[in-house]
């Protein structure tokens, strides 16, 4: 069989996808990723038109704020979960060694304001 490579760079598209109710988020998997990360309201949304996050996500609400964070949280945990032995998510060569392993760029990345205090999401 010929060994045709990677036709995409990891970071060509949104890489990660979690859903809690009606919100999705979709964050890029490297950490400096200049793409940006996106939200959606699916039950306001269904086409996903308005990225609640915005263009610029250090300008989004706080409330947008805390549930985004509250889900990259619950992505976390689930990928912590899954690592496993042969660390699929913890281990840069699951990515062909780009990055330092999805659990790290996602912990890392931070496209949205720091608000300074945690709250819980209510949905």
């Amino acid at each position: 069989m010929e060994d045709v490579g990677l036709d995409r760079e990891i970071d060509d598209r949104p890489a990660f996808l979690i859903r809690k109710g009606n919100k999705k988020l979709m964050m890029q998997k490297l950490a400096d990723s200049t793409e940006m990360d996106m939200m959606f309201d699916l039950e306001k949304d269904p086409f996903e038109l308005n990225n609640l996050l915005g263009v610029n996500a250090m300008i989004a609400s706080d409330a947008t704020i805390v549930q985004a964070e509250h889900m990259r949280c619950l992505l976390l945990d689930w990928m912590t979960r899954l690592d496993g032995e042969k660390r699929y998510y913890s281990n840069p060569a699951a990515n062909y060694g780009q990055g330092q392993g999805d659990i790290t760029e996602i912990r890392n990345r931070q496209q949205w304001k720091s608000i300074g205090f945690w709250t819980c999401a209510s949905d």
